[in-house]
C-alpha cells in the first residue's frame, strides 16, 4: 500500500457560478456531446438569480450534464487505512458555521478525520475547487521541472505579446506574476467570469479559447515583478506549457498520471 508523507485536507464549501454562454444550453450540449441534451440546466445556469443557486449546484453536481473524461477505474486503486477520530463540538460548530459539506483529513496514508453534512456522503459527487494546481503539478512535473528558468514565450511562442512573455516558468508556478486578476463573480467583465469558456465552467465559444484568453490578460499596476499574488489562470498556463513540451493533450497527460 502506498503511503502519503503529507497531511491532506480537502474542504468543499460554498460554490460559485459564472456567466452562462450566449448559445442555448441544449444546442451547446448537442454540438459537443453529439446527443440531445437532458432536461436539466448546466452548472453555470443553476438558478443563478435565486438565493443559494450556486450552493444547490455544488451539492447536486450529479444532476448536471458535464463533459467528462471517461477513465476506467484504476486496476490498482490507492486504498487508505482508517483510524478516524470523532470531531469534537468546536470542530463541528466551525464546519457548520462555514457551510462545509464535506471534510476529510488524510495523514500518512490513513484517514484520521471525516465529516459530511447537507445530505452528503463519502460517495456523493460534489464540485471541488483549487485542486487543479495539484493535478497539474503531478501531471507535468517531468516536463516542467527541467525548464523552470525558461520564459513562457520560449515555450509557447503564441504568448510572445502577452503579459507572460518574459515571465519564467518558476514565477508562474510560484504565483509571482504581475497579472491583473479579480474574482468578482457579480461583474460580467471580471476576468474570472470571462475565463469561463477557457477553463471549462462555461461551454466553449469562439471568443475565448485558452491561449487567446491568456493573451487577453493585462498587468496589475499595483504589483511589481516577483510579487506574490494568487492568479488562477497561472495553472491553466502551466497545463498548456506541459502539454506543449510533451506533445500530448492534457487529457493524455492526465490519463497517464492516473494509470
Amino acid at each position: 500500500m502506498k503511503k502519503l508523507p503529507i497531511t491532506l485536507i480537502l474542504m468543499s464549501t460554498l460554490g460559485l457560478s459564472v456567466q452562462a454562454a450566449e448559445l442555448p444550453y441544449q444546442q451547446q450540449y448537442a454540438d459537443q456531446m453529439g446527443a440531445e441534451a437532458p432536461h436539466k440546466t448546466d452548472l453555470t445556469d443553476a438558478t443563478p438569480n435565486a438565493e443559494g443557486g450556486a450552493v444547490y449546484a455544488n451539492r447536486n453536481f450529479s444532476e448536471f450534464s458535464v463533459v467528462s473524461w471517461n477513465f476506467a477505474p484504476s486496476p490498482t486503486p490507492l486504498i487508505f487505512n482508517e483510524s478516524i477520530t470523532p470531531l469534537n463540538n468546536d470542530e463541528v460548530l466551525h464546519l457548520e458555521g462555514t457551510n462545509t459539506d464535506g471534510y476529510i483529513v488524510v495523514k500518512d496514508g490513513t484517514i484520521v478525520k471525516e465529516y459530511y453534512a447537507q445530505g452528503m456522503y463519502k460517495t456523493t459527487k460534489h464540485a471541488v475547487y483549487s485542486v487543479g494546481k495539484s493535478y497539474t503539478s503531478a501531471t507535468w512535473h517531468n516536463q516542467l521541472l527541467p525548464v523552470m528558468d525558461k520564459t513562457v514565450s520560449q515555450i509557447i511562442p503564441e504568448l510572445a505579446d502577452s503579459i507572460y512573455k518574459d515571465i519564467t516558468v518558476r514565477d508562474v508556478s510560484d504565483m509571482r506574476t504581475p497579472t491583473y486578476w479579480a474574482e468578482d463573480f457579480g461583474d460580467p467583465n471580471s476576468p474570472v467570469v470571462l475565463s469561463g469558456s477557457a477553463t471549462g465552467w462555461d461551454f466553449k465559444d469562439a471568443q475565448y479559447e485558452q491561449i487567446s484568453f491568456l493573451n487577453s490578460l493585462t498587468r496589475n499596476p499595483e504589483l511589481a515583478d516577483g510579487d506574490w499574488y494568487y492568479v488562477s489562470p497561472n495553472t491553466l498556463l502551466l497545463d498548456n506549457m506541459g502539454s506543449e513540451l510533451s506533445g500530448k493533450h492534457a487529457y493524455e497527460g492526465m490519463k497517464a498520471f492516473y494509470d
